[in-house]
């Protein structure tokens, strides 16, 4: 039954035998209700809800009133229809590439390192056993590696640099580099090897 949506509500249940529904002010609000009930709503459709109840009572009931039907569906459709921000955060796909050369141990180490490259800075020429996963928090990162075009990031992007390359990062702006750095591997592993 698409479109249904289940949901779990506990509602003020009237002393046995009582039907107030035809009589007048049966919506105000009702004084020495002592029991509640866990109501489980199955199904909402145009005729009503089922519902099962729990507690000391274990029956089921069709309630066709269409105000409550009404009420309780505008809710889930107004539930619904609220924007991503009012729901559950969600992350930002930034980078998202199958790589080859992870480690192949039982345990790995993840480790996560920030970095601030200067305007004129670069670092050692080096080779990365593993991949590396690096986000530009600030200002422009610069990579050159071996056999690979130039690589130019900014702000906001991200890369992954592949292993056993070799290769040199600059920063060849005029505001410092901030970067986050995702690397795993083996335990105590070195993250990176310089070479000539």
């Amino acid at each position: 039954m698409a479109g249904l949506v289940p949901a779990i509500h506990v509602l003020s249940v009237l002393p046995e035998n009582v039907d107030a529904r035809h009589k007048a002010g049966h919506d105000a609000s009702i004084q020495n209700i002592d029991r509640r009930l866990t109501l489980v709503v199955d199904v909402l459709g145009p005729r009503g809800i089922t519902m099962r109840l729990s507690g000391s009572q274990e029956e089921e009931a069709i309630v066709i009133r269409q105000s409550i039907s009404a009420g309780l569906f505008g809710a889930i459709v107004v539930l619904s229809s609220l924007p991503a921000s009012a729901q559950d955060a969600r992350p930002n796909l930034l980078v998202k590439e199958v790589v080859a050369g992870m480690p192949k141990i039982d345990r790995q180490q993840i480790s996560v390192m920030t970095a601030t490259i200067n305007p004129g800075q670069k670092t050692p020429h080096h080779i990365h056993q593993y991949p590396v996963t690096v986000y530009i928090l600030e200002g422009t990162f610069t990579l050159e590696m071996d056999g690979h075009p130039l690589l130019v990031k900014k702000a906001g992007e991200a890369f992954t640099e592949p292993p056993n390359v070799k290769m040199t990062g600059y920063n060849r702006g005029e505001t410092p580099a901030k970067v986050v750095i995702c690397y795993v591997s083996g335990p105590e592993e070195p993250f990176l090897h310089p070479v000539q």
